[in-house]
């Protein structure tokens, strides 16, 4: 009885980090362009503010970060001769 108990509790302690990890994740995308111009900006960093994920944009200007938790955040844009943009 007592190999059951310890066979039991053995099977419960492993699969909780198994079941931890499958939390949803996501995925951010966008596109940037220039206010004015109407124009995609390539090479523009984005950041996820208070994380250190980020991705730059491509020559159409968009842009992915992948496995992102599920929540709200602040995204930055920023590049060469462009103000920071929340």
């Amino acid at each position: 009885m007592r190999k059951l108990i310890n066979y039991f509790l053995f099977t419960l302690l492993l699969s909780v980090p198994v079941l931890s990890q499958n939390a949803p994740k996501g995925k951010i995308a966008g596109i940037v362009t220039d206010k004015r111009s109407g124009e995609p900006l390539a090479g523009v960093n984005v950041e996820l503010k208070g994380t250190y994920m980020g991705a730059a944009t491509d020559l159409d200007g968009t842009y992915f970060v992948e496995n992102i938790s599920p929540g709200n955040y602040d995204i930055e844009a920023s590049i060469i001769g462009y103000k920071i943009q929340l």
